[in-house]
């Protein structure tokens, strides 16, 4: 109850006394000639307050990360890759398995990745916390990634106490707020079970669900996991078909990390299962 509050509130904040003084960092690694980069990414992240590093080929994206140790990039995108010279996975798997970093929140911005399911698969298996090759979506999460961070780093500064550490990869100064939205982007694969919690220290069977349901913070709006322990209840399972793309859609579920499913959830009292079907596709 006593644990610190704050919704993220500084972002876009041009009022520098108001911000802390280590700012965010990020890596990029993408091909010479990459127009989106240098005219897009690169500046949208400088607005969000990221000092950016920004490299060609996945060697010296290496040597960056090596040279700064236990320093951890908060941010690291890259392409799938056109060549070996320049693939994103080569630089993520180094990061997670040689370096052992895991507060790094890394990205793969690539078309291919996004729409082929065994390219996704492989990774998530190994290492990307997100894969898109949407812009609009690339930048909500910067946007929201630069708020926990900015936000942890003030309350690190300011020696703020009783605040939240993330005990799958020890980032510590979170607010519930932070805590709430960090452990959904960047542990919504692991498979945690019957682990404290890092909020309430309660011993939980499905961590993922506990923290989403329990500890929405204010002014979020989410719907609640369903407990299939509370009664009998009607099920929409939907099947969404492209013709043009010839595939279906499958969805990365919070209460069964590390699988797809098809779109589904429970029918609420009055509902039809229509409606009930459009709204969890939605």
């Amino acid at each position: 109850k006593n644990l610190y509050f704050n919704k993220l509130s500084i972002m876009n904040n041009n009022n520098e006394d108001l911000l802390p003084n280590n700012k965010p960092s990020a890596l990029l690694l993408y091909p010479e000639g990459y127009d989106q980069v240098t005219d897009i990414l690169i500046p949208f992240l400088e607005e969000n307050k990221f000092v950016v590093d920004s490299v060609h080929l996945t060697i010296n994206g290496k040597k960056k990360c090596k040279e700064r140790k236990k320093n951890e990039y908060d941010f690291v995108c890259a392409p799938l890759g056109t060549n070996d010279k320049n693939l994103g996975m080569d630089l993520i798997e180094y990061i997670r398995k040689k370096l052992k970093w895991k507060k790094t929140f890394t990205c793969i911005f690539s078309t291919t990745a996004s729409q082929n399911i065994k390219s996704r698969s492989y990774c998530y298996d190994n290492g990307a916390d997100m894969i898109t090759n949407d812009e609009e979506s690339w930048k909500h999460v910067v946007t929201l990634l630069s708020s926990i961070l900015l936000e942890r780093n003030l309350n690190k500064e300011k020696k703020i106490k009783n605040t939240c550490t993330c005990q799958w990869c020890n980032m510590t100064s979170l607010s519930q707020t932070g805590y709430w939205h960090h452990h959904s982007m960047a542990h919504g694969r692991e498979q945690i079970f019957n682990t404290n919690c890092g909020m309430c220290n309660k011993v939980v069977n499905n961590l993922h669900v506990h923290i989403q349901n329990k500890h929405i913070p204010l002014g979020v709006e989410f719907e609640k996991e369903a407990s299939c322990a509370d009664k009998i209840y009607a099920f929409a399972l939907v099947v969404v078909f492209n013709p043009t793309l010839k595939k279906y859609l499958l969805v990365h579920e919070v209460v069964n990390p590390g699988t797809y499913w098809l779109p589904g959830g429970r029918v609420d009292t009055g509902e039809s299962l229509e409606i009930a079907a459009t709204r969890e596709t939605k």
